[in-house]
């Protein structure tokens, strides 16, 4: 099955982006993309190794401690979100996020409203 955008974050320098994908057994899969190639305009002293990496996870858990190295809940959300996973999305963020994030356009692509205000 080919991954598809469960959701993903814009940065000063790139982006964050989550991809999802169905198991043989039929459950989700999910990979954690860095993608920091912007950085290649400033400065040339970063391998493209540095600027760009993945990492497979088994489970959202997996995934969301992945993400967790980051400020991903303060940082711009770019849409849209796939639409299983934004109850789990906006969850997440609100665990996570701070008066100074991007609360509302968060809350606005994955769609809650006050349905999933907590």
């Amino acid at each position: 099955m080919p991954w598809q955008i469960i959701f993903k974050i814009g940065a000063e320098e790139g982006s964050l982006t989550v991809l999802g994908r169905h198991n043989d057994a039929g459950q989700w899969q999910y990979t954690l993309v860095r993608d920091e190639a912007a950085l290649q305009f400033l400065t040339k002293e970063f391998t493209d190794k540095e600027l760009y990496s993945d990492c497979l996870a088994s489970s959202w858990e997996e995934v969301l401690d992945e993400l967790d190295v980051y400020p991903w809940a303060q940082m711009y959300p770019l849409g849209p979100f796939h639409p299983d996973h934004k109850i789990r999305i906006w969850a997440a963020v609100q665990a996570r996020s701070a008066e100074d994030g991007y609360d509302a356009d968060w809350e606005t692509l994955c769609g809650c409203g006050e349905d999933c205000r907590a």
